[in-house]
């Protein structure tokens, strides 16, 4: 009976002696551009644990070497001082329901290696709180904004 057993570089072995050598291709791991929206990210707005994930999940994905971009609302409680939001770096017109809103695009480097950008429209997110408006109105303009970019 013979038996073959691959040792730790690859190479299979019968009785001491390498008898074929398995070829694997080297390759680097991709890097990827991503592109995380949510409705809320720590540490800039948290209503739920969705902004604890939001907020760790692309530093994690920045520290394996991808290009993160974070997304979320520009809710009116999000201190743009203490974050450092710069902007308008632009705005877009999103069309909705018959009409035409435009969505103001704010940056802040608050967190290392990731880009964060913030979609602000007074009428959807200039409210006292985060959600129990007309969400699905908010957040289409929202989902909309982020497609569009």
């Amino acid at each position: 009976m013979c038996v073959l057993l691959p040792n730790a570089l690859g190479a299979l072995h019968h009785k001491g002696q390498a008898i074929v050598r398995k070829t694997h291709r080297s390759r680097a791991p991709r890097k990827l551009r991503i592109v995380y929206a949510a409705a809320e990210v720590f540490p800039f707005v948290k209503v739920g644990g969705l902004a604890d994930v939001a907020g760790a999940l692309p530093k994690a994905l920045a520290r394996l070497g991808h290009d993160i971009c974070v997304m979320l609302p520009k809710y009116a409680q999000i201190d743009e001082h203490a974050f450092g939001l710069t902007g308008p770096l632009f705005s877009q017109v999103i069309p909705m329901a018959g009409e035409f809103q435009e969505a103001h695009i704010y940056q802040s480097s608050a967190i290392q290696n990731v880009q964060v950008l913030f979609v602000a429209n007074h009428t959807y997110f200039g409210r006292e709180h985060v959600y129990g408006y007309d969400d699905d109105a908010r957040f289409l303009f929202f989902s909309k904004s982020v497609v569009t970019l």
